[in-house]
């Protein structure tokens, strides 16, 4: 009996779901049954659907805690499609009543017009839900564009078709597993082309499309797994670390980092991070069952499901957490140098959060390594600090947060924030001093870039003092009362002090008196 795989992409999304962070082994809820073929519900991943040896099929809608009977009687059922209709329409291919098809809502299935066949393998077209592929025993590739009301066939003649796989990104591509290894469609199955350069002799059970690798496509065999990078025009042998060569399913993930799982004959699943250069045995709480069927659902981050001859196993991929890294230094300018409109600090993300993608990600901006905003939405990328004081330099640094509770922090960026004129803080002062003396004036401005001294009253800018070009200003000796002002400027304007009036005193002195002769 021959039975079909089914390919589903991952979908990667952040989630702030720690729960689902998996503790890298197996679990089992059931069913009770051996199970053959497997699917989930691309648009609800917590529905997987499974198919059995002479049971028919069962359904979980918790992720695979619990499952309950489906459906289809004794029948064996060796390939399983969802197609994305509301809600769900379920294909089931089974070895000896053909296709039929069902509604996810309730367990009533319908003979579709494929009738007769041994189905072994099922592939729904991503983005139609009335298109449907199935491979068979005798009759190739059959197709249907009317949720399986029709059939027709669609290419390989007689030939056995084991399983099926559709590029999820270049949606007419596919290929089709066969006793006679791999051939490749580029016009949805309309014409066949062998692909098998590598491959002769070899029977190919399942095949997995790398999402995320153009070209990229697994095959599982008797001799192990086989790998092309060019869209099947050639093929290398990739098994080194596999339990058994005999490899009997196929999924591939992309979240995080690609991961590629091989069912086995025996072996339990084997993965690899590393595109197949090398395995490692994923055994625990699987033992060394034989896994008929793999399949995977889009949460975040990913559940692998296995289908044995002991029930449905599930494995959550773990979530690896490291610092984030790639964050670019923040840039802090004054948003309006003539007004006093705040400093605006800006950056860009992280190039890579270190937090596989669970995570809550947040930004925090620090001035002078004190927080002044929080928890800022990954889709920031600019705040305005309105609370700096005008005139003061601060530091602006931005921290990365990622999920796993680590974060990254920029270097600080110097800016200061201004006012349109400058603000005088401090006036130069009246006062009264000896007659040929002089005095010291000065004046305190923020701000200020520039300084001019005039003699007379405040805005009187008739008489300036030559040199007089500093916030201190020292007179020369004075004989008679003189007044005096300061104007101070910036790039935004000019502020004038108040009038500061020297007032002289003089040393009374003694008439001389002459004497009588």
């Amino acid at each position: 009996m021959r039975r079909a795989r089914v390919l589903l992409t991952v979908v990667a999304a952040t989630s702030a779901a720690w729960a689902a962070a998996g503790s890298g082994t197996w679990t089992s809820a059931g069913p009770p049954a051996i199970i053959l073929s497997l699917a989930v519900d691309p648009s609800t991943p917590g529905t997987v659907y499974a198919g059995s040896s002479a049971a028919g099929a069962f359904r979980s809608t918790d992720g695979g805690a619990s499952w309950g009977g489906f459906g289809l009687g004794s029948n064996s059922v060796l390939a399983l499609a969802v197609a994305a209709t509301t809600p769900a329409t379920v294909y089931a291919g089974t070895a000896a009543s053909g296709v039929l098809t069902n509604s996810a809502s309730a367990p009533n299935w319908t003979s579709s017009g494929l009738l007769y066949n041994s189905v072994q393998a099922l592939a729904a077209l991503p983005g139609t839900a009335a298109t449907v592929f199935a491979g068979t025993n005798v009759n190739g590739v059959m197709k249907t564009t009317d949720s399986g009301v029709t059939w027709v066939k669609s290419g390989l003649g007689n030939t056995s078709v084991l399983a099926l796989a559709i590029d999820p990104v270049d949606t007419a591509t596919m290929y089709a597993a066969t006793g006679s290894g791999v051939f490749r469609s580029g016009d949805h199955g309309s014409s066949w082309v062998s692909a098998n350069v590598g491959l002769a002799g070899v029977t190919v059970r399942a095949l997995a499309v790398d999402p995320a690798g153009a070209g990229t496509v697994y095959a599982a065999s008797t001799a192990g797994v086989f790998k092309t990078v060019d869209g099947g025009s050639t093929w290398s042998p990739v098994s080194s670390g596999l339990t058994t060569l005999s490899v009997t399913s196929l999924a591939v993930t992309t979240w995080s980092a690609p991961k590629v799982y091989a069912g086995t004959a025996g072996g339990g699943v084997s993965v690899s991070t590393n595109g197949g250069g090398s395995w490692s045995a994923l055994l625990g709480g699987l033992a060394n069952l034989s896994v008929n069927a793999l399949a995977v659902a889009p949460t975040v981050p990913p559940t692998v499901y296995a289908g044995t001859a002991g029930g449905v196993f599930a494995y959550t991929e773990p979530v690896v957490c490291r610092a984030p890294s790639g964050l670019v230094n923040n840039t802090a300018v004054d948003a309006d140098p003539c007004a006093k409109k705040g400093l605006s600090i800006a950056w860009t993300a992280p190039a890579d959060w270190g937090d596989s993608g669970v995570g809550t990600r947040t930004f925090d901006v620090l001035r002078n390594d004190i927080p002044v905003a929080t928890g800022l939405a990954e889709t920031a990328h600019a705040y305005t600090d309105t609370t700096a004081v005008a005139y003061v330099e601060y530091a602006y640094a931005v921290r990365a947060d990622n999920g796993c509770g680590l974060s990254a922090t920029t270097v600080g960026a110097i800016a200061s924030d201004t006012t349109a004129r400058p603000a005088i803080q401090a006036q130069p002062s009246s006062g009264t001093i000896w007659a040929g003396h002089s005095t010291l004036l000065s004046v305190t401005a923020s701000g200020a870039t520039g300084y001019q001294w005039y003699t007379g009253t405040s805005g009187d800018t008739s008489h300036p003092v030559v040199g007089a070009t500093a916030f201190r200003y020292s007179t020369p000796k004075l004989y008679s009362n003189t007044s005096y002002w300061v104007q101070v400027t910036n790039a935004c304007g000019s502020t004038a002090s108040d009038t500061a009036a020297i007032t002289l005193k003089w040393h009374r002195l003694r008439p001389h008196v002459g004497r009588a002769q």
